[in-house]
């Protein structure tokens, strides 16, 4: 399954926003609530989960947008969709380490 650049440019601006802390996408209450209940999610499954996720909000163009689109999730896909999120942050954070060395 192969991105659209369009979709790859989100993600990867995505990411680097969450590198720095920044997460337009979710609220705080949404990150605390995600992760209640962790799931252990492969790096490919996550990267399926957020992949879908990004389809269904690219056709909004403002991280507002995205976001509201994203309340409208059910709140077990959102939350599923937050944490692999956040695998993919923690991987390509880890990733970034190992070329430092």
């Amino acid at each position: 399954m192969s991105q659209s650049p369009e979709r790859s440019d989100v993600l990867g601006q995505l990411l680097a926003l969450a590198a720095l802390g920044q997460l337009p996408l979710f609220h705080q209450e949404w990150i605390r609530d995600s992760f209640h209940d962790p799931r252990r999610l492969s790096f490919a499954r996550a990267s399926r989960i957020v992949e879908d996720g990004l389809k269904r909000l690219e056709r909004h163009q403002t991280y507002d947008r995205k976001q509201t689109a994203l309340a409208a999730f059910p709140q077990s896909e959102r939350e599923e969709f937050i944490q692999s999120f956040f695998k993919m942050v923690e991987y390509k954070t880890l990733d970034q380490l190992k070329e430092l060395h």
